[in-house]
């Protein structure tokens, strides 16, 4: 029964993706550090080749397919919005500073006053774990980038301090 629903190039797509998924997986295990944002590509390979073979299978009930996407649509986003607002945030205050910074450099002497991020709340954020500016413009993150900006400092300041 299992073979009349599911034809050699569907069963084609499920084996590539597994492959996918079983290699991710195979470079996490001997990769020194691996981030739990990391994670995502393998299980999207999993849950492709899963998704495929459900739909092979049950194509033919519309009432529970569309049950089973309507469920998984609703749970994606329940555990997206949470990182998605962290990763917002973190990327409209890194924006802020590029402008600070950019609008020191017309300025005369070239100091640059920054907000410092807030911590991130997500592990999936690109920013956590990350060094960043610091009030003091003698750190070394603030020291590199005022080196590669071209000005002369750059000090922070917390959100709630200006």
């Amino acid at each position: 029964i299992l073979m009349k629903k599911i034809t050699f190039d569907e069963l084609l797509a499920v084996s590539f993706f597994l492959i996918g998924h079983l290699a991710a997986i195979y470079v996490m295990i001997f990769s020194p550090e691996h981030p739990e944002r990391t994670f995502f590509g393998g299980v999207m390979f999993l849950g492709i080749s899963i998704f495929i073979l459900i739909y092979c299978l049950f194509s033919d009930i519309k009432m529970i397919t569309l049950g089973l996407v309507i469920v998984c649509s609703i749970g994606f986003v329940i555990s997206f919005i949470p990182a998605y607002q962290d990763i917002s945030l973190s990327y409209y205050q890194t924006e802020n500073q590029y402008k600070a910074i950019e609008k020191a450099q017309q300025q005369n002497p070239k100091n640059a006053t920054v907000q410092i991020l807030t911590p991130q709340k997500s592990k999936y954020n690109a920013t956590n774990g990350v060094i960043g500016l610091a009030k003091e413009p003698w750190q070394i993150m603030n020291r590199w980038e005022s080196k590669f900006f071209g000005v002369n400092q750059i000090s922070g300041y917390y959100q709630d301090q200006k």
